[in-house]
């Protein structure tokens, strides 16, 4: 497996980017519609919005044709440059364990969608203080990990810090965010544990069980929501414990600035 990070953490080494630039199908970007959509339902058809992570900026293309101002921030410089390039989007280079270039107050909603399992859990502290003070009050911090419970992606050597959908509400609401705990699909991975074994020997029967899962995902949260969802809800409304979290595919929280004052 590729090493994503180089040693200086939230720098992307641009090799990786390079590899998956070559591969972008025109207008790849509306794959973003759906969130896109829900930010919307969160806070109206306009504003402005931040990607942190940006990757090669998609996401952001997909708000400004949406009617969004948006802003990409990304570690890696190749990515930049393409999705400066080839998108047209106001994307900049930055490392995330620095304090983040704006003025307090001036996003409506930031997202961090798939970043926080890559990096140190001081560079998350960081992010999440630096949302905060940059956020207007009332914004909106999007954030988006896998789950800790997910078997499959839990193991990925790249994936160096887990967490799960109620520890990362604990973990905003300690920094001073109102969170809301976001209801995912149920969590295939019960049925398809990790692909290889203790020597890193390929299993293809528990490769053809994960793809059958994840082509009837919908079909299995529909027989199974009778039992997974009561728990999942009662969970993620009011308990928080991240044991119940095992039902969990992804670990996503939608945080609020209610208050003016991180803690």
């Amino acid at each position: 497996m590729r090493e994503i990070f180089s040693g200086d953490y939230g720098i992307i080494n641009n090799s990786r980017w390079e590899e998956v630039a070559k591969n972008v199908p025109s207008g790849s970007w509306a794959a973003f519609h759906p969130l896109v959509e829900k930010i919307k339902k969160t806070i109206g058809s306009q504003g402005k919005v931040l990607d942190l992570g940006s990757g090669l900026g998609l996401f952001v293309k997909c708000c400004m044709e949406n009617g969004f101002m948006a802003v990409a921030l990304e570690g890696s410089s190749s990515a930049v440059e393409w999705s400066r390039r080839n998108l047209g989007i106001d994307s900049r280079v930055h490392n995330l364990k620095d304090p983040l270039p704006f003025a307090d107050s001036s996003f409506d909603c930031i997202i961090y969608n798939d970043v926080y399992e890559h990096v140190p859990q001081y560079i998350n502290e960081n992010v999440f203080r630096e949302a905060f003070r940059i956020l207007k009050p009332k914004g909106v911090f999007w954030v988006i990990t896998i789950c800790r419970y997910d078997f499959v992606e839990a193991r990925e050597l790249e994936h160096i810090n887990l967490t799960t959908p109620s520890e990362l509400y604990r973990f905003g609401e300690k920094i001073g965010f109102s969170g809301t705990v976001k209801l995912n699909n149920f969590n295939i991975t019960l049925f398809t544990p990790y692909f290889y074994d203790r020597e890193l020997k390929f299993s293809p029967l528990k490769k053809k069980i994960r793809d059958w899962s994840k082509r009837n995902q919908r079909k299995i949260d529909f027989v199974l929501a009778p039992f997974w969802i009561p728990v999942s809800l009662l969970n993620s409304k009011f308990l928080h414990l991240p044991a119940l979290d095992l039902l969990s595919h992804k670990s996503e929280v939608v945080f609020r600035k209610i208050k003016t004052t991180l803690r």
